[in-house]
């Protein structure tokens, strides 16, 4: 285990309250890299090099999608007991809100005010906002006589993750490569 690196022995949550502090810099420094391929006049920034694969331009409205949504999960943590995060249905926004067909330079000035935004809250996060409690159900939802429990540093989930030597930024569990629970719960 990394210095500063818990871990919930029961669900296999791994997080890292001592980065708190640099992860508003590190989405800024992202979100400015990929405003950057976006802006540098590469052709065919639309364009899928794999059918199953985003392009570059979809990846981008992605990125500024998910730094909106986990910026409103984040301010609903604040102000609500336990608020539910739905999953933000990354999959189907690619169709719905017609990401190969958006400006890149409109796209990466977007993305950077996305990270902005998150940055600033983040900045602004106190000890006690640490402890609040979010219900994250992506990959799914859990189940069992204990779902909808959160995993924090105060509390646990419902839904077992299996451990791995990776440690994840703050908020993120450590997930096997499938991506997926192993289906196992504990109260």
């Amino acid at each position: 285990m990394l210095p500063g690196v818990e871990r919930c022995g029961e669900c296999g949550f791994a997080y890292d309250v001592s980065a708190a502090p640099w992860a508003g810099r590190e989405i800024r420094a992202g979100a400015a890299e990929l405003a950057a391929i976006l802006t540098d006049g590469t052709a065919g920034l639309a364009a899928r090099r794999e059918p199953a694969r985003w392009s570059p331009l979809e990846y981008g409205c992605h990125v500024r999608d998910m730094l909106v949504v986990q910026r409103e999960q984040l301010l609903a943590a604040r102000r609500l007991d336990r608020p539910v995060a739905e999953p933000m249905g990354r999959d189907e926004r690619a169709e719905l809100d017609g990401y190969a067909g958006q400006d890149p330079a409109d796209v990466a000035r977007q993305l950077g005010d996305a990270a902005l935004l998150l940055a600033g809250d983040l900045a602004r996060l106190g000890d006690p906002d640490w402890d609040r409690t979010l219900i994250y159900t992506y990959p799914e939802r859990p189940s069992g006589p204990c779902a909808g429990s959160p995993c924090t540093p105060s509390t646990r989930c419902a839904t077992t993750w299996p451990t791995s030597a990776a440690s994840s930024p703050p908020g993120q569990r450590s997930r096997p490569a499938s991506g997926k629970p192993d289906g196992s719960s504990r109260c």
